[in-house]
C-alpha cells in the first residue's frame, strides 16, 4: 500500500506541473483571440452600420437603392467589400451588416456653370459622407468609390487602395474636317505662303528685267504693248511652273541661271509640302494641345458633381465650375464647347472614354496620385481589411472582380485614325476652284454681252445711215452708172 501511495504521489508531482503549464500557456492565446475579435467590434454590437453613396452616374462602381424596405447595394465596390470580408482574419464579432444610402448632390437639375470660391461644410458630397464617421455614433464604415485623400484621414481610417486613381484632364481634339480651308493649306504656315507669293513676284521681275534687256539689245525699238505682253507672260510662266514645267524661250544666260535656281526652289518646296500634307492625311494629328491645370483658370471646367475634384479645382483657383450630372453630359459638354475641359479621376474617365461615340479626346498626365478605398471608424478593422484586399490582389481575385464589372482595360479605341478626304476637309480647295471657274464664266459672259452690244450698235448705225434719203439717192446713181458702164469718177 505504501508503495502504491508513493507511486501515486510521484505521478501527481510529475503530471500536475505539466497540466498547469499547459493551462496557463494556453490562456493567453484564448484571451488574445478574444481580444482580437473584440477589436473588430462594431459600435452597435452585433450589427455593422455601413454608409453607401447613392448617385446617378458610374453605377458600375456602386449603386444604392433605398426604395425597398432594406437598401439594395450592388457594384464593384460592394463585391470587393464582401470578398475581403469573407477572408477577414480573425472573424469579427458582429454577424450582420446594415446598409444605409447617402445621397450625393447629383440631381438631374442642371444648374450650369457657376463661380465657386469655397466648399460648403454641409454639402452632400463624398467628403461629407466620410465625415459621418466622426459626426454619427452609429456609423462603422463607408464603402464605395471613396478617394483616399489627406483631408479625409481626420474623419476615419482608410484601407489599402483596391483600384488606382488620380486626377486627369480630358480635352476635345480639334476636328480636322471643321477647319474652314481644310487641310491643303496647313502644310505651309501663313508666313511661308506670303514668302512664296513674294518669291514669284521677285523672280518674275528679275527674269523680266534680264529678258527685256536682252530683247532691247536685239531690237532697237519695242512698243509698250509688246513689253507689257512679255511682262505678263513672264509672271504667268513663273506661276504655272508651280504646277508643271512649261517650256518657254529664254535668251539670256543670266535668265537661265535664274530659272534653274527657281526650279530647284520649287522642287524642294513642293517636296516639303507633299511630305507635310501626307503626314496630316495619314495620321490624324491632334490640334488641341493638352491643357495643364494653370491653363484652366477663368475658363469653364466640367467635373463630376459631388466628387473630390471640386475641392482640388478650388485649391488651384479654378472657380468657373460646371457640375456634370451623368455620363452623357461629359461628351455633350465637350462637343458643344460648354466646357474647355473635364477634370475627373482615372477610373471614371476610363469608363467615359469606353462609352464615347467617337474617340477624339486627349487625356493629360496624372495630376495627383490617389486611389479608391474603404473608410472605417475602427482602425484595427481598417488594417484587417487592408490585409484582405492585398490578399485579393495577390490571388488575382481583385482583377477578376474588376473584369466582371467591366472595369478592366477600359480605354478609348485606337487614337491613330486615318483622315479620309471628304467635302469637309477639302472644301477650301473646292471653294477656290469654284471661285476661279465662276470668274472665268463671268468674264466669258461679260465678253459675250460686250460683243453683242458692239454688233447691235454697228447694225443700228448702218441701219440709220441707210435710212437717209440723200444716201439712198447717191447709191441709186452709182448703181445706174455701173449699169451704164461708166466709172464713178466720171459722175458729175
Amino acid at each position: 500500500m505504501a508503495s502504491c501511495a508513493s507511486v501515486r504521489s510521484l505521478t501527481l508531482r510529475i503530471i500536475s506541473p505539466i497540466f498547469i503549464t499547459i493551462f496557463f500557456s494556453g490562456l493567453p492565446l484564448s484571451m488574445a483571440a478574444a481580444e482580437d475579435g473584440a477589436s473588430f467590434a462594431s459600435r452597435n454590437g452585433k450589427v455593422l452600420k455601413v454608409l453607401v453613396p447613392a448617385k446617378g452616374l458610374f453605377n458600375e462602381f456602386i449603386v444604392c437603392d433605398n426604395h425597398t424596405s432594406s437598401p439594395v447595394v450592388d457594384g464593384f465596390c460592394k463585391a470587393v467589400f464582401i470578398h475581403a470580408l469573407s477572408i477577414l482574419s480573425p472573424k469579427p464579432s458582429w454577424t450582420d451588416i446594415a446598409y444605409e444610402c447617402y445621397h450625393i448632390d447629383d440631381s438631374s437639375t442642371d444648374v450650369g456653370c457657376t463661380d465657386v470660391n469655397s466648399t460648403a461644410e454641409n454639402q452632400q458630397d463624398y467628403t461629407g459622407l466620410v465625415r459621418k464617421l466622426k459626426e454619427r455614433e452609429d456609423v462603422d464604415a463607408v464603402i464605395g468609390d471613396i478617394t483616399i485623400s489627406s483631408e479625409r484621414f481626420e474623419f476615419g481610417s482608410f484601407t489599402q487602395t483596391y483600384i488606382d486613381s488620380g486626377i486627369v484632364i480630358v480635352t476635345l481634339d480639334g476636328e480636322l474636317s471643321g477647319r474652314w480651308f481644310g487641310l491643303f493649306f496647313e502644310p505651309l504656315a501663313h508666313g511661308t505662303w506670303f514668302i512664296l507669293v513674294g518669291s514669284i513676284l521677285a523672280a518674275g521681275f528679275t527674269l523680266w528685267l534680264l529678258e527685256d534687256n536682252s530683247r532691247m539689245q536685239q531690237h532697237s525699238y519695242q512698243s509698250a504693248t509688246s513689253r507689257f505682253i512679255h511682262f505678263s507672260r513672264t509672271f504667268w510662266f513663273f506661276t504655272l511652273i508651280l504646277v508643271f514645267f512649261k517650256r518657254d524661250c529664254v535668251k539670256s544666260s543670266l535668265s537661265k541661271f535664274v530659272m534653274m535656281a527657281w526650279i530647284i526652289f520649287i522642287l524642294l518646296l513642293s517636296a516639303s509640302y507633299t511630305a507635310s500634307l501626307s503626314s496630316i492625311l495619314t495620321v490624324n494629328q491632334r490640334s488641341a494641345k493638352l491643357l495643364g491645370i494653370e491653363d484652366l483658370k477663368n475658363k469653364p471646367v466640367g467635373y463630376q458633381d459631388g466628387s473630390i475634384v471640386k475641392e482640388y479645382l478650388i485649391k488651384n483657383n479654378i472657380t468657373r465650375l460646371c457640375p456634370l450630372k451623368n455620363v452623357s453630359a461629359y461628351e455633350d459638354s465637350l462637343r458643344s464647347r460648354n466646357v474647355v475641359a473635364i477634370v475627373d479621376e482615372i477610373p471614371y474617365i476610363s469608363l467615359f472614354l469606353a462609352e464615347a461615340s467617337k474617340c477624339d479626346f486627349s487625356v493629360s498626365r496624372k495630376l495627383t496620385i490617389e486611389g479608391l478605398g474603404f473608410a472605417f471608424y475602427n482602425e484595427n478593422l481598417a488594417n484587417a481589411f487592408s490585409t484582405s484586399i492585398l490578399g485579393l490582389s495577390e490571388s488575382g481575385e481583385l482583377q477578376k472582380l474588376a473584369k466582371g464589372w467591366g472595369l478592366e482595360n477600359v480605354e478609348c479605341p485606337a487614337t491613330i485614325q486615318s483622315t479620309q478626304l471628304n467635302l469637309g476637309n477639302s472644301k477650301g480647295l473646292l471653294i477656290i476652284m469654284a471661285g476661279v471657274l465662276s470668274l472665268d464664266v463671268a468674264f466669258l459672259l461679260m465678253k459675250g454681252v460686250h460683243e453683242w452690244l458692239r454688233r447691235r450698235q454697228r447694225r443700228d448705225g448702218i441701219g440709220g445711215y441707210m435710212d437717209d434719203p440723200s444716201v439712198r439717192a447717191s447709191i441709186r446713181r452709182r448703181i445706174s452708172f455701173v449699169r451704164a458702164g461708166l466709172h464713178p469718177s466720171e459722175m458729175g
